[in-house]
C-alpha cells in the first residue's frame, strides 16, 4: 500500500496545528499492521474525495506506558513516522497522553480536541476505538457526537481468520515467530540502529559483531540466536548474511539488559557510528549459559555454520 513520500508534517503540540479542514484517522498504530493500514487507506480515500489533508492523530507515549512501566513498543517512533510518510499521510498529530487528556469527558474530547483544535471534517476509527475519561466513549458514540461530520468505523481486520491487533503482534514477537509477524504487518520486520562499541568479546573468537543501539522501550523478538540478513541504511541493496544474537549474554556477564548484535558473514570493515538494519530473522536456538568460553566459542561456530547453511538455501540464486 506504499504510495511514496510527500513531505509529511509532524505536530508535537496543540498550538502547532494549522487551522484548516482535514480528515483524521485515530488510533495508536503501534506496528502499523495490515489492520492499521486499512484505516489509513479509508482515511486517504475520504481525504481525496473531500480534497483536504489526511492527518493521523495518535499519542506518544501511549496511555499503556503510563499504566505499565514495562510496556514495550513494536516499532520505534522514528520508524513509525517514516512508514506513515510512505503511506501518503500529510500530517501527524503526536502528543503525550497526559492527565489533562485522560480526564477529558468523551463529549469534550470530540468537541474541543477533534472538532475545534484539529478541525476534523471527516473521521476514521477502528471498531474498538475508545476515547475520553476512563475510555467511556466508544466508536459509535463518536458518530453521534460529531454529527454531521462523516465518521467511518472500520470493522475488525482478519487475516487467516485472526483478528489483527498490536497485542497479537507482540505475542508473536515474544514467541520468535517473525515470519507470522511479517504476514500480519504486510511488510518486512526489521530492527535498525546505530552501531556502537560493545565489550569486544566477539573479537576474542575471531567473530567480531556489530552491537546495535535500540530504544530501551522497544519490544525485541524472543531472546535467542537467529539467522538473518543485514544491510547498512545508506546502502539498502547491499545485503549481508548474518547470525544475530538477541537478548542477554549470560556466559559473558549477568547484565539483564537485552541487546542486539550481529555477525556479518564475509564482511570486514569498521562500521561504528553507521546505521545497521537487521531483517529476515529465523530462530536457531535459545539463549544458553555455557560453562566456559571455549564452549561458548564452539557454540558460536556452530551457530555460524547453521546460519550460513540456512541462508544459502533460503536465498540461493534463481537458476
Amino acid at each position: 500500500m506504499t504510495r511514496g513520500r510527500r513531505n509529511m508534517k509532524i505536530y508535537h503540540s496543540f498550538k502547532e496545528v494549522p487551522n484548516q479542514a482535514r480528515v483524521l484517522v485515530l488510533g495508536h498504530f503501534d506496528g502499523l499492521h495490515l489492520g492499521h493500514q486499512a484505516l489509513i487507506q479509508k482515511g486517504y480515500e475520504m481525504a481525496q474525495k473531500l480534497g483536504i489533508p489526511l492527518m493521523v492523530a495518535t499519542f506518544y507515549p501511549q496511555f499503556q506506558s503510563l499504566a505499565d512501566p514495562g510496556f514495550k513498543y513494536i516499532m520505534s517512533q522514528e520508524t513509525k513516522m517514516k512508514r506513515l510518510e510512505d503511506l501518503a499521510v500529510d500530517e501527524v498529530f503526536s502528543v503525550p497522553f497526559d492527565k489533562r487528556i485522560a480526564e477529558l469527558p468523551p463529549e469534550a474530547f470530540a468537541r474541543d480536541l477533534l472538532q475545534k483544535t484539529l478541525t476534523a471534517k471527516g473521521l476514521v476509527v477502528g471498531f474498538d476505538y475508545t476515547f475520553g475519561h476512563q475510555a467511556r466513549g466508544k466508536a459509535q458514540d463518536l458518530v453521534d457526537l460529531v454529527a454531521p461530520i462523516p465518521v467511518e468505523v472500520i470493522p475488525a481486520y482478519k487475516c487467516d481468520g485472526q483478528v489483527l491487533s498490536s497485542t497479537v503482534i507482540r505475542q508473536l514477537l515474544r514467541q520468535g515467530d517473525v515470519a507470522q509477524v511479517e504476514t500480519y504487518l504486510g511488510y518486512p520486520y526489521q530492527l535498525c540502529g546505530e552501531v556502537i562499541h560493545g565489550l569486544a568479546n566477539g573479537r576474542k573468537f575471531l567473530v567480531p559483531t556489530a552491537n546495535i543501539s535500540l530504544p530501551k522501550d522497544l519490544l525485541l523478538p524472543r531472546p535467542g540466536v537467529y539467522a538473518g540478513r543485514c544491510f547498512l541504511a545508506d546502502k539498502p541493496h547491499q545485503i549481508f548474511h548474518s547470525v544475530i544474537n538477541i537478548g542477554t549474554k549470560p556466559t559473558v556477564n549477568d547484565d539483564p539488559f537485552e541487546t542486539v548484535e550481529a555477525y556479518l558473514m564475509d564482511f570486514d570493515r569498521d562500521i561504528y557510528g553507521e546505521r545497521l538494519c537487521v531483517r529476515d530473522l529465523h530462530f536457531l536456538r535459545g539463549i544458553t549459559k555455557f560453562a566456559s568460553f571455549p564452549e561458548l566459542k564452539a557454540a558460536i561456530m556452530k551457530d555460524i555454520e547453521m546460519g550460513r547453511a540456512y541462508l544459502a538455501e533460503k536465498y540461493k540464486p534463481m537458476s
